[in-house]
């Protein structure tokens, strides 16, 4: 998990989050897609069972704070992800 440490307004917070889930949809187009979101993105290695989740998310507490996860999943079929991320 990656919490950003530059101070910003939550009106900031919510474009650098919205730049982030950019930043993966367009870096991961060779994968597939499974599910996708404001703040959530599945995909899947076309070549194996092998899965990310990514999610960032803005909070407006004390300033704004954009928070990154990426997490891998098991994909056991091509647009089906199941498990925990682990």
């Amino acid at each position: 998990m990656y919490n950003s440490t530059s101070p910003m307004s939550s009106a900031e917070a919510l474009r650098a989050q919205r730049a982030v889930m950019r930043y993966y949809d367009h870096a991961l187009l060779d994968w597939t897609i499974v599910a996708t979101g404001d703040a959530e993105l599945q995909v899947k290695d076309p070549d194996s069972t092998d899965g990310l989740l990514i999610r960032a998310y803005s909070t407006g507490l004390n300033g704004g704070t954009v928070t990154l996860e990426i997490a891998t999943i098991y994909c056991p079929e091509e647009y089906s992800c199941t498990g925990s991320p682990g």
